[in-house]
C-alpha cells in the first residue's frame, strides 16, 4: 500500500517501543514526499501559513524514530 499515515508510528510513541524497521523506512518516505510535495514552495496549503503546516509541524515533532 502506497498510503503513508501517522498511524505508522503512533503505537511506538503510545507504547514507548522502538518502531520496527519497516515503520522507519515508511517515515522516512512520508519525509521524502513531504519535501518533494514542499518544492518550490514554502507553505503546505498556499502561500502563507496554515493550520495545516502547524499540523505537520507538530507531527514531525513528535517523530523519533532513533
Amino acid at each position: 500500500e502506497n498510503s503513508i499515515s501517522i498511524f505508522f508510528f503512533l503505537d511506538a510513541l503510545r507504547t514507548g517501543n522502538a518502531p520496527s524497521e519497516e515503520t522507519k523506512n515508511k517515515i522516512e518516505e512520508a519525509f521524502k514526499l513531504l519535501e518533494k510535495f514542499l518544492e518550490g514552495q514554502n507553505w503546505i496549503a498556499g502561500s502563507n501559513i496554515t493550520i495545516a503546516d502547524y499540523a505537520i509541524a507538530v507531527s514531525i515533532s513528535m517523530t523519533d524514530v532513533s
